[in-house]
């Protein structure tokens, strides 16, 4: 009868209050980026004990675990954490498209004469001057807070450029 149907609509609204009180934290916790030692950067800082760390790939990672972990108490480290994350993948990223648009840059060669047997680079200033923008990048993303786990590739793709540079 009517209380029936009262008690369920009230326990319906109850379950979509703290649906909509965890969902900031759940679009904190799907930004692209976060890596493993995000999540245990997060399970350290919530202060969560052994066996309840926040695991992604983890089937028992559910809203109500959230929910009674007090993930939204919470919201500030979450929000730190993933806003870091975003930034680490920002430079990933960044990085990525360099080497992609590196691949598909091609050497020119024009004749000194006719039926010479000497040429040159013809784009040589067109190459330097992508590797030039490369290095700027590269420079920027180095010294960022936020090259984290990164470093050593960004390193690795400077060096090359700077030997590429030499070489042309």
């Amino acid at each position: 009868g009517f209380p029936e149907t009262f008690n369920i609509g009230r326990t319906t609204e109850a379950s979509l209050a703290r649906f909509q009180e965890i969902m900031p934290v759940v679009e904190l916790l799907k930004v692209p980026g976060m890596r493993p030692s995000h999540w245990k950067e997060l399970s350290r800082r919530m202060n969560l004990p052994q066996g309840s760390e926040l695991i992604p790939t983890d089937m028992s990672l559910t809203l109500q675990k959230l929910i009674d972990i007090e993930a939204t108490k919470h919201e500030y480290v979450i929000s730190e954490v993933s806003r870091f994350a975003v930034k680490e993948y920002e430079v990933e990223t960044k990085l990525d498209k360099m080497k992609a648009e590196a691949k598909t840059l091609r050497l020119q060669f024009t004749d000194v004469a006719e039926n010479s047997a000497i040429r040159l680079f013809g784009n040589a200033n067109e190459l330097l001057s992508v590797m030039d923008h490369f290095i700027a990048i590269t420079v920027q993303m180095r010294t960022s807070p936020f090259v984290g786990a990164h470093l050593a590739a960004v390193t690795e793709w400077e060096m090359l450029i700077v030997r590429f540079q030499a070489t042309l």
